[in-house]
């Protein structure tokens, strides 16, 4: 099926919704084992080529293979080939930003979890303040895989995390810059729900600021054990 995320009482049906620019357009592929969906759009016409994010190559009925794209301001044909060679893995980078400051309690760990696939060495992958370079690789990772997110920040002396990011350079991006900035939420310094690696290349960005004062929680004594 294909969903407007934005309108859900847009004119629809199974194989086609409506959308107004800049709409999020969701598409969700099932998969036979063994095989792997792969998603692009086009502008109708022209055939210009819409980007799309794509969070698994393979679905089920119970976990379909979810694909998003922004509706620009024209028409989109979107096509799903289906395949039996498996997509290639994308390299997942995490980066630490802004008021670091060479602190490394500073720090934050991203880590495949429950992996789908298998892998030499668990993809994983630590940045603290005093790292340099402040970006590192956790290696290849499969697009559907589940990323767990942890984050520390130096609260006795006012750092915080101020925003996570994840950026997406789809497959043949020879830009150097993302296709895609998401962001991404944190509860208590951990990506909830967790990240999803997608097709192509990922990189998380945590980025600190420092001069934070934390206000502390009113004292509950029917809560506090």
């Amino acid at each position: 099926p294909i969903v407007n995320e934005n309108v859900s009482n847009a004119p629809h049906g199974v194989m086609w919704t409506g959308a107004y620019k800049d709409n999020s357009v969701r598409v969700e592929v099932l998969t036979e084992p063994g095989y792997y969906a792969i998603v692009t759009a086009k502008t109708v016409p022209g055939g210009v080529d819409v980007p799309v994010i794509q969070w698994a190559t393979q679905g089920t009925n119970t976990n379909p293979a979810k694909t998003q794209f922004y509706m620009p301001a024209s028409d989109v044909d979107v096509t799903v080939t289906f395949t039996t060679q498996k997509p290639d893995a994308g390299d997942l980078e995490l980066t630490l930003a802004g008021a670091t400051d060479g602190n490394a309690v500073n720090s934050a760990t991203a880590t495949v979890t429950n992996p789908q696939f298998t892998y030499p060495t668990p993809p994983t992958v630590t940045v603290n303040g005093a790292d340099s370079p402040l970006t590192k690789s956790a290696g290849q990772v499969e697009p559907g895989e589940s990323i767990d997110l942890t984050t520390a920040a130096d609260t006795a002396n006012a750092y915080a995390v101020k925003q996570v990011e994840l950026k997406v350079k789809l497959p043949g991006n020879t830009s150097g810059l993302p296709d895609f900035t998401l962001d991404v939420p944190l509860t208590d310094g951990e990506a909830l729900p967790p990240i999803t690696m997608p097709l192509g290349d990922a990189e998380i960005v945590v980025t600190y600021e420092s001069g934070v004062k934390q206000t502390p929680r009113p004292y509950d004594p029917l809560h506090s054990d």
